[in-house]
């Protein structure tokens, strides 16, 4: 059975709009792609930028971050909230030493990572003398600390180690102990 005259057309109809419809979403998408890929090709820039800083702005001209060498050609990097305040810095020391810290807007610093051969690799939080720290000796040996408003060692898991008052030798706990001292940094209660 063949459709009416009437409905061939309408079908036509809607079948010439939506193929006009294709051609010019096809057409936009040509148009985006070759603008993208013409921007792309005129940006590219085959090469290195030479320089000791490196700055990113805000809309403001505000510096928020800063890639620099310190003049002992140690490479830093900076990050500031809006008001200019240092809040984040990345950087090498001179026997290289890689660190991270986080600051205030009061330039306090409150958290460090910091991973060298010496000492192991280390997670700090501070507030104030008070800290919490995570550490693991280069050796490989686990501890975490935690040091009160004095700044006095209050608190021990993990290898730690320890003057022994009576032999006066150093002794070094084992990674499953725990030691709990008082405020002059003895020790009243420790496992194993």
């Amino acid at each position: 059975m063949i459709p009416p005259a009437e409905e061939l057309e309408k079908r036509l109809t809607r079948l010439e709009r939506e193929n006009a419809l294709w051609k010019r979403g096809a057409l936009f998408a040509a148009v985006l792609i070759g603008g993208a890929l013409a921007t792309g090709a005129a940006k590219a820039h085959v090469g290195t930028v030479d320089g000791s800083t490196f700055r990113l702005v805000d809309p403001a001209g505000n510096s928020r971050a800063a890639l620099t060498l310190s003049l002992e050609g140690l490479p830093r990097l900076t990050m500031s909230d809006s008001k200019g305040k240092v809040r984040c810095r990345l950087g090498l020391d001179a026997t290289g030493t890689a660190s991270l810290q986080f600051s205030d807007p009061d330039d306090t610093v409150w958290a460090t990572i910091t991973r060298d051969e010496e000492r192991g690799a280390c997670v700090s939080l501070l507030g104030g003398k008070a800290t919490a720290v995570m550490a693991v000796g280069s050796d490989g040996t686990p501890k975490v600390s935690l040091g009160d408003a004095e700044g006095t060692e209050r608190a021990t898991l993990g290898c730690t180690t320890i003057l022994n008052k009576r032999t006066g030798a150093d002794e070094t706990t084992p990674p499953s102990s725990l030691r709990l001292f008082d405020e002059r940094g003895r020790v009243v209660y420790k496992a194993p």
